[in-house]
């Protein structure tokens, strides 16, 4: 699952690199212009999916921290018993 979820990251941060290399926004700043519209927006779409891509990768990375806590605890309560 892990592995899934940074291959979604790494293909976004490819996609969002690849838009600003190709259409560098700072050199074609016309907000009338909809191809720059249109790049920004794909570009703002792609971070707010790498962000929800990253956010459940902290999730299942605290998941497990709170599972080996867990099994960690049990072995403890059954060693001083």
């Amino acid at each position: 699952m892990q592995q899934h979820i940074l291959f979604e990251i790494a293909r976004l941060i490819e996609q969002i690199k690849q838009l600003e290399e190709e259409e560098p926004l700072w050199q074609n700043y016309n907000p009338m212009n909809w191809k720059w519209k249109k790049t920004l927006s794909r570009i703002n779409i792609y971070k707010k999916e790498q962000n929800l891509w990253e956010d459940a990768l902290l999730e299942l990375e605290q998941k497990e921290i709170d599972r080996k806590q867990v099994h960690q605890q049990q072995k403890d309560i059954e060693n001083f018993f």
